[in-house]
């Protein structure tokens, strides 16, 4: 065989070995479902509740039933556009995809995060053109990092961050590596739909959680590296460009996003009110990861999670101040960073910060399993930090373990809860008229109470508006109470007056309007 088709053969075994090791996201939430048994397989894994019920019925409108013909939003809010929930439509680009080709059911919320993390595992090995030593190392941190998994096993939106993150490193490995994408000295033609792409994933994946925008000083350092410009000029540049690019992706953003309360109040603040705000949100959110506070927290992963997160940051720290160069300063970046900006950004609640801020420890160990610098010592060093996370990742995984398959079995991820969400659901779809030809109001459901799985009955193609606020708004065509845990006596007399009772259950009250 001459030189070629051995190239050939090998570039074949190559992407062989990348794909099966790309199946990992996938395998590992079946083989653990078929472990912990009780009624728990990866067909059941439906949404909980809370945003991510919302995301599930918005993409179940959108595949079944022709698109929202109802407003989503909050105590009666709408989206400048569309009838999308505070996140926006951006998000659900991805579900909805998955949706037309696969079809959309309970659980395919799972089924589409594995496979957006299976997806994102092979584009990240193959733009990083991974050893076997990298292979190694990246198989190591996935079958560790027990939050990664956990959340790939619910119905939320963890999995699309999460495998957006690992594509964003790879992109910027990729540009770092192969410093002509950049430069134009493989011809500006054939590069130029580079340039396109790299700037469309950049600014989706933003519109989609914004701190990705944490990629582009990145890539705008590996653009104007080789630039003759004065370094001044070119930090004015790489600024305005980053400030181009927040405008675009918060633009999208708002655009088609329902205001919630905060966003509400937000709208209403001087500049200077809005800064100590974030600097406040950053103080509290950064007690939140305070060693004094975890060792309180019931939630073990949590536990474990948060001390696995100091651990990665006091390594990449020290890594950096030992060696600082751009194989030492990556990894710190990305695990640094993403916690400044959630504290910066987010509420403030334990699991919400630990959820948001594993994209960073992703995208931060990812860099570490590929990077290397023979002057830094780098195989040392990025073997010795591994260790130290599969070793305090490893104690965790026992609490862990336990933790999710407890919430996975009690929470009602089972046949039996399956099959009380459809019967529930065909009930609201036989007593409800949503049609694309009416006005949305017509097809909007005021939404009252607790918001856990059951609220996946309330009728497809419909728009939820939860009003948390618990005041009547008759605009609405149909009312529906989620009884649990609810004194909603008081509630139901005020309804009473611009709506009729349609039917009662263990689970709802449903109210149309007079």
């Amino acid at each position: 065989m001459d030189k070629k088709g051995t190239f050939f053969l090998c570039k074949i075994k190559k992407i062989f070995i990348v794909f099966i090791i790309s199946l990992i996201p996938i395998i590992f939430p079946v083989l653990l479902t078929s472990i912990i048994g009780d009624g728990v397989s990866i067909r059941t894994l439906c949404a909980s509740g809370g945003d991510s019920a919302f995301w599930w019925m918005q993409i179940d409108a959108l595949v079944n039933y022709g698109g929202i013909h109802g407003y989503y939003g909050f105590n009666g809010s709408v989206a400048p556009f569309g009838g999308f929930y505070n996140w926006g439509a951006a998000p659900l680009f991805p579900y909805f995809v998955f949706g037309k080709l696969f079809g959309w059911k309970l659980y395919s919320m799972t089924l589409a995060n594995v496979a957006m993390l299976s997806v994102a595992m092979f584009a990240f090995l193959t733009l990083t053109n991974a050893t076997k030593a990298n292979i190694v190392k990246v198989v190591a941190f996935y079958m560790c990092s027990f939050y990664t998994v956990g959340y790939s096993m619910y119905a939320t939106s963890e999995g699309e961050r999460y495998a957006l993150g690992m594509i964003l490193v790879g992109i910027v490995l990729y540009v770092h590596k192969n410093e002509s994408i950049f430069s134009g000295t493989n011809g500006r033609k054939r590069i130029i739909w580079q340039e396109v792409g790299i700037f469309i994933a950049v600014i989706f994946s933003s519109t989609v959680f914004l701190p990705f925008l944490i990629v582009l000083p990145l890539l705008m350092y590996d653009y104007f590296k080789r630039c003759k410009w004065n370094i001044i000029i070119k930090v004015c540049f790489i600024i305005s460009i980053c400030a181009v690019c927040t405008l675009i992706a918060m633009t999208g953003l708002h655009f088609t996003s329902a205001p919630f309360g905060v966003a509400e109040a937000t709208d209403n603040m001087g500049l200077w009110i809005l800064i100590k705000s974030m600097i406040n949100g950053l103080v509290n959110n950064l007690e939140v990861v305070n060693l004094f506070n975890v060792i309180h927290y019931d939630s073990k992963p949590m536990f474990w999670f948060f001390i696995v997160y100091i651990v990665m940051v006091a390594v990449t720290v020290y890594n950096f101040l030992r060696v600082p160069k751009y194989s030492t300063f990556l990894p710190m970046y990305y695990i640094v960073g993403f916690l400044v900006g959630i504290c910066l950004l987010d509420t403030g609640e334990p699991n919400s910060v630990a959820r948001l801020i594993n994209t960073g420890l992703i995208m931060g160990l990812l860099s570490e399993c590929i990077l290397k610098d023979k002057e830094a010592n780098g195989d040392t060093r990025t073997l010795g930090t591994m260790i130290v996370f599969v070793i305090v990742s490893t104690l965790a995984i026992s609490g862990a373990w336990k933790m999710y398959k407890n919430a996975l079995v009690e929470g009602g991820h089972t046949y039996e809860i399956r099959e009380n969400l459809v019967a529930e659901r065909n009930k609201f779809d036989e007593l409800t008229d949503i049609s694309k030809s009416k006005d949305r109001y017509d097809n909007t459901v005021a939404y009252y109470g607790v918001i856990d799985r059951m609220c996946l009955s309330v009728p497809g193609g419909s728009g939820i508006n939860y009003m948390y606020n618990m005041q009547v708004d008759s605009r609405m065509k149909y009312a529906v109470i989620r009884t649990e845990n609810l004194d909603y006596s008081d509630l139901l007399a005020n309804l009473e007056a611009d709506y009729d009772i349609v039917f009662q259950d263990e689970y709802f009250v449903m109210m149309e309007r007079q």
